[in-house]
């Protein structure tokens, strides 16, 4: 069994990154594209991508964002120039899917494209991303994998 991967959000510094990465962290997560939800450590763009080009080789950069469109969420992600999107809000498997060419982690209520929550639904999301699981819960990274019967 391989150890598990650990990622921390809410970077907002570089003295932030340097405690990180000296711990020994396998990614960051940087908060950028917060349309509905408040969070003390959003980030813009630009501040954003500074701390992206930072990141040493072998530590992987998450974009953690609230945004919806596949489009707009691509133009960050392109611009700050990370290796992850991690969605949060309400997303379905084609906006989840539209945004492949990144590994995606959909923190979302695992919904079909009829907003039905179900086993199906979440089936979707796991064909519709390349992470290697779906991450589950409200606002945050909720960091659980769903469990389905």
């Amino acid at each position: 069994m391989s150890p598990p991967r650990v990622k921390i959000c809410g970077i907002r510094s570089e003295r932030d990154l340097e405690v990180v990465v000296g711990a020994g962290v396998d990614a960051v997560g940087l908060i950028c594209g917060v349309d509905v939800y408040v969070s003390e450590d959003k980030l813009e763009p630009e501040a954003a991508r500074r701390l992206a080009l930072l990141v040493p080789p072998f530590v992987a950069v998450t974009l953690v964002t609230h945004f919806t469109d596949p489009d707009e969420i691509l133009r960050l992600a392109d611009f700050v120039g990370v290796d992850t999107i991690q969605l949060h809000g309400d997303v379905t498997p084609a906006q989840t899917a539209a945004v492949r060419p990144y590994a995606v982690d959909a923190n979302s209520g695992v919904e079909d494209d009829g907003g039905d929550k179900s086993a199906d639904g979440a089936r979707a999301f796991v064909r519709s991303v390349r992470a290697h699981g779906v991450s589950c819960g409200g606002a945050g990274g909720a960091g659980a994998r769903e469990q389905h019967r």
